[in-house]
């Protein structure tokens, strides 16, 4: 009897167990149908990926395949640059050997003028301090070592300048004079052959406006010819002379700048001569053409 009641009560146990477990499942289960969507693939379709045919290049035009329903038509854009220099230019190679050989090989024969003239300031200098330190202190002397090349640069860029301004004076002397020559009244008032000598009077002032630089020099000068003599005065900037005036015999004259004559006498148009701007200028000209795309 003891025996059956202890088996009454383990199933008993066990049908209790049995349901609580049966309970937790179903809850479980509940909850995760709320959390899962009503509709679930076991497996995911990937649609195809239709890629657009590659364009038909047809003259300048991109053309797709016509067995697209839409017929979309690209006109390829285009750019084109053109250049023009009187310069010739060897391209690349030229600029690389420019850059890492010595630049006396690639230099004319003014440049190397102008290169020894400051050349030969720069070791003046040097050596004029080195000579001036000669019996003074260490320290004196490895100051004036030190002060010598910024001196000598100096002295080499007053140098340049000094025969910079000798040439430009030099070039308006030389146009004046071809200027009375192919001035009749003037070249009559005088008589040839005509003679102009070294200035007596200069100046000269710079202005600089908006970033363009302006140059004006005036010289005054004597003239001479075989009939008379006198004074004049040129006025001239960056674009050559702008203004000749001469005085002889009482009379002022203002020299005509339509044409001029060099020392042989022949007739020469008038051109505006630079006197200060460098000729470093290529008159680079630049022609761009730009295409925008156009669709259809």
């Amino acid at each position: 009897m003891l025996r059956m009641a202890h088996l009454g009560t383990n199933s008993k146990g066990i049908l209790d167990s049995s349901h609580r477990l049966g309970r937790v499942f179903l809850t479980a289960a509940a909850a995760l149908s709320t959390s899962l969507p009503a509709r679930v693939d076991a497996f995911s379709v990937v649609r195809p990926y239709h890629h657009l045919p590659r364009p038909i290049k047809n003259g300048d035009f991109d053309r797709y395949s016509p067995s697209q329903n839409n017929l979309l038509v690209l006109r390829h854009s285009r750019q084109t640059r053109l250049y023009s220099s009187p310069k010739k230019d060897d391209g690349i190679l030229k600029k690389v050997a420019k850059t890492l050989l010595p630049k006396k090989w690639f230099q004319s024969e003014e440049e190397k003028k102008a290169e020894l003239v400051r050349q030969q300031a720069r070791d003046n200098v040097k050596g004029g301090i080195k000579e001036m330190l000669k019996g003074a202190p260490l320290p004196v002397r490895m100051m004036g070592s030190m002060v010598a090349p910024l001196l000598s640069r100096v002295a080499s860029d007053l140098s340049e300048s000094v025969a910079e301004q000798q040439r430009t004076i030099e070039s308006v002397l030389e146009d004046s004079r071809g200027y009375i020559l192919g001035d009749d009244v003037a070249c009559q008032a005088l008589g040839e052959p005509i003679r102009v000598g070294s200035p007596f009077s200069q100046s000269s002032s710079t202005s600089i406006i908006n970033g363009q630089k302006t140059v004006n020099i005036i010289l005054g000068f004597p003239v001479e010819g075989s009939r008379s003599s006198g004074v004049a005065q040129a006025q001239a900037n960056e674009n050559g002379i702008s203004q000749l005036l001469l005085q002889v015999d009482g009379r002022q004259i203002h020299v005509s700048l339509a044409k001029r004559k060099n020392a042989i006498g022949k007739n020469h148009r008038s051109t505006n001569k630079s006197y200060f701007a460098g000729d470093d200028d290529d008159n680079i000209i630049e022609a761009e053409i730009i295409e925008k795309d156009t669709k259809k």
